[in-house]
Order: C-alpha cells, then structure tokens, then sequence
C-alpha cells in the first residue's frame, strides 16, 4: 500500500532521480541512519495524536448536528463532516510518506574534491561544496540525537556566518552543509578532513576555474587594447 502511495506522491511532487555524484573522483556515499528516521516517525505520531481530537472531534459534531437537522443543511452538515475526516486521513498519509521519502531520498555524496548534499522532498535542497572553500568541519549531537545514537556534521565554508537565504517558510545558511542524523559521524568528519589536507597538499584548483582562467585573461587583453586605441585617438583629435 505504501509503495502505490509512495509512487502517487513521487509523481505529484516530481521528486527527481538520484543527484549526479560532484566533481572529483574516489566517490563516497552515506546516507541517514534508521534511527534518525525513528526519531522522526516519533515526532509525526505525536504530532497526529495531538491533531486527531480536534478534527474528530470537529466533524463528530458536524455530523450530529447533522443528524439532527432536516433538508440541505443536515446533508450539508455531515458531508463535511466526513469530508473533514478524510481529508485528515489523506494528511496524515502524505506527511507520513514525505516524511520516509525524505529519508530514503537524502544523499551525501563526498568526492576527493567536493561534497554534494540532496534533502527535502516537498521543499528540495541541494547544496555542492568544493574543498577550496571548505574552513571547517564539526559534529553536532543534541539530547535527543544522544539518545538515539546520531549525530550530525557540518561542514562549513569561507562566508559563513548568522545570515542565511530564504527558502520555504525559512532562512538557509547557505555556507553550511548538514549530514544530518548519521551514526558514523566521526568516520565521515574524518573523511572529509583527510581529503581536504590531501585536496590542499596537491595544490589542486577548480576545474572550471582552470578552463574558464585563459578565456579571461584574453578578454581582459583585448578590452585593454580597445582602451588604448579609444586612448591613442583622443590624443590624435587633440593634436
């Protein structure tokens, strides 16, 4: 059952593939931990237990005094009634599937040059950082996240600071990527440290800086040519 809904929501959100591995070779790919999808299945039965009484309790009432009324308004009275309660069926089926799309859907992939971090399923985030960049790498861990073994690291990149972007109903820091809920933290953060040192020991740069260096530097030739001949004709009008 949960495949077939999972197809309809996948469909409707047109929730993308995969994401293309970043730049560099020596590929690694993590994922979220089951536990940290536990915790959040938690979070949603709690959630739903809170909203239940009210929307049971809402169309419970709708419905009887539909019950005791006559002609349209009783009709009326109970069909919304039962439109309320299936609309919350349907919402809590689909917060329940974005929510394990979300864990299902979420890469961290690290290469010996960059690291690319997909999350998010109704609100999709994407976010490729180049070691270039990269000045530091730290583990999170909350009270909750301790007690059920996750942690979180975080990378952050040259800029970072208390302002963010916005997207959604929030504010993204966008020089900082999240592996958020993995239980082998240590071994990702020390990953990323040694293929930074290595990335920083060979003196690697951008390949895209590389190819687009030349083409540059010849346009900043011929506008300073232009300049001069712009130049040399003033001089001879003043002649």
């Amino acid at each position: 059952m949960y495949e077939g809904f999972k197809g309809v929501v996948v469909r409707l959100l047109r929730v993308p593939p995969e994401p293309e591995p970043p730049t560099g070779d020596k590929l690694e790919v993590f994922r979220a931990a089951r536990r940290w999808f536990d915790y959040r299945r938690i979070v949603w039965l709690i959630g739903t237990l809170i909203a239940a009484p009210l929307f049971f309790g809402a169309s419970g009432t709708l419905i009887f005094i539909g019950q005791n009324e006559s002609g349209l308004p009783s009709i009326a009275m109970t069909t919304f009634g039962l439109l309320l309660l299936i609309a919350f069926a349907l919402l809590t089926a689909f917060r329940y599937a974005t929510l394990r799309l979300d864990y299902e859907l979420r890469w961290y992939m690290v290469t010996d040059r960059s690291l690319r971090i997909r999350e998010g399923v109704v609100m999709l985030r994407e976010m490729t950082l180049t070691f270039a960049n990269i000045q530091e790498i730290s583990i999170q861990q909350g009270p909750i996240q301790r007690l059920f073994g996750v942690q979180d690291v975080l990378v952050r990149t040259a800029g970072g600071g208390s302002g963010g972007q916005k997207q959604g109903t929030g504010l993204v820091d966008m020089h900082v990527a999240h592996f958020r809920g993995v239980d082998n933290a240590e071994a990702i953060r020390d990953l990323v440290r040694a293929r930074l040192e290595a990335y920083k020991d060979a003196g690697l740069g951008d390949e895209d800086d590389a190819e687009d260096g030349p083409t540059d530097l010849v346009g900043a030739l011929e506008v300073l040519r232009t300049e001069m001949r712009m130049l040399r004709a003033v001089t001879q009008r003043g002649r």
